[in-house]
């Protein structure tokens, strides 16, 4: 389910007459009072309760989003959780085992991805309202269910995570790329021999792999072939 950005400030949004949950199947119809706790709630105050109730806030589920989703390193994410939960830099210092300085940094480049965020949004927003329809245009190579997706790893994965095959068709070979990417890390630079070696972890034919890691828009790279980023 795709939400906006005030969508996933509430944690729902409204789709075709009903209140329905970002995070879960749960949804309230518009118009219906629902009991609740003796009491008797409209659809979007039930919903507000559901939120708090089933998944503590509206930030507690995205912090547990995948990092393809939110952008943010492990690193970050821990480091976003820790300061939702009130911990001073001191504390979250301790619990890395750096200086408070390093934590002042994280926030720092929180902040900074934030405006980069809202920067590209603008970008975005002002590029689709010129009617050329570049950025609308749908890769339904990349519309992949969850119910494809496991079946492709269970399918093309051995028990130790290698691949059996390189699919000949693009979406299990897509899903077996995604799932290679969740070995890279973001904001660093790869050498062509680091990646051969992370392709490596899951292909035998790195080569390949490496290629259409580029081809298929996951990697970025230098014009000299000798650096490598996730894009």
């Amino acid at each position: 389910m795709e939400a906006e950005y005030l969508e996933l400030l509430k944690g729902y949004q409204m789709t075709q007459g009903y209140y329905c949950c970002l995070h879960c199947e749960e949804r309230y119809e518009e118009g219906v009072i629902y009991p609740f706790d003796q009491l008797f709630e409209t659809a979007e105050h039930r919903m507000k309760n559901h939120i708090v109730t089933c998944h503590g806030n509206p930030l507690q589920p995205l912090l547990e989003l995948e990092r393809k989703q939110t952008g943010l390193s492990e690193i970050q994410n821990d480091v976003f959780k820790w300061f939702a939960q009130g911990l001073t830099d001191k504390e979250i210092a301790d619990r890395m085992n750096v200086l408070p300085a390093t934590v002042r940094n994280h926030r720092f480049k929180l902040r900074e991805k934030r405006r980069q965020g809202i920067v590209l949004n603008a970008m975005m927003t002002l590029l689709e309202e010129k009617g050329n329809g570049l950025m609308t245009e749908r890769d339904q190579r990349f519309e992949i269910s969850q119910t494809f997706r496991d079946e492709t790893l269970k399918n093309h994965l051995d028990s130790s995570g290698r691949a059996r095959i390189i699919p000949s068709k693009e979406k299990k070979k897509i899903v077996l790329l995604q799932e290679l990417m969740k070995k890279f890390a973001l904001n660093r630079h790869y050498t062509e021999q680091e990646v051969n070696e992370i392709a490596g972890q899951m292909f035998d034919d790195h080569v390949s792999i490496r290629r259409y890691l580029i081809e298929y828009g996951f990697l970025g790279r230098t014009n000299d072939g000798q650096t490598y980023w996730v894009i």
